[in-house]
């Protein structure tokens, strides 16, 4: 009865390393490469509209920098939006954390690693960072929901003749 009590435990623990660590894992080691692809791109497009930008000022064709610098804004404005050098940090932070507990649980023992409190190390370190991207996430979207707040409060509120044209209700509009 005590072997199959042990062999639980040891079940448990390579579930647990099956089902939940290798699976956060890879898709925090996928997400990165992509991330971070993606915001060099950007940079660089950022830099090359500017360099654009002044070429075209020098050689004559200013009528095309407004172009330029509104694809450069739009890019910027991705960037910001989709809020990337962020992502990629908490990426990356994920997987150092992820990794760091990988090998902490596998550098131990076959006794120590039935040992709760070492079972309960891995939980909570894996958890910690499975959830400190969750809420990097989360904070993400309020923030850009928050500015989304932001810029519908700044339009200044319709006149009362326009909120009354809105309405029908005026009738000196129907009449002028």
């Amino acid at each position: 009865m005590r072997t199959r009590v042990l062999s639980s435990c040891d079940r448990f623990s390579a579930e647990y390393i099956q089902e939940r660590v290798d699976p956060a894992l890879a898709d925090a080691q996928s997400k990165a490469p992509q991330l971070s692809m993606a915001l060099r791109l950007a940079k660089f497009l950022v830099i090359l509209g500017g360099t654009a930008a002044v070429v075209l000022q020098s050689i004559r064709l200013s009528q095309w920098v407004p172009v330029v610098l509104a694809v450069v804004s739009f890019i910027e404005y991705l960037l910001q939006h989709f809020q990337v050098d962020s992502r990629l940090t908490t990426t990356n932070a994920t997987t150092i954390s992820l990794m760091r507990a990988h090998i902490a649980w596998n550098s131990l023992s076959k006794i120590q690693q039935r040992m709760p409190e070492n079972k309960d190390r891995l939980v909570d370190a894996v958890e910690g960072a499975i959830l400190v991207q969750q809420e990097s996430f989360v904070q993400n979207i309020l923030s850009n929901l928050r500015k989304a707040d932001a810029g519908s409060l700044a339009q200044p509120p319709p006149s009362e003749g326009a909120q009354a044209q809105m309405r029908g209700d005026d009738q000196r509009a129907v009449r002028a």
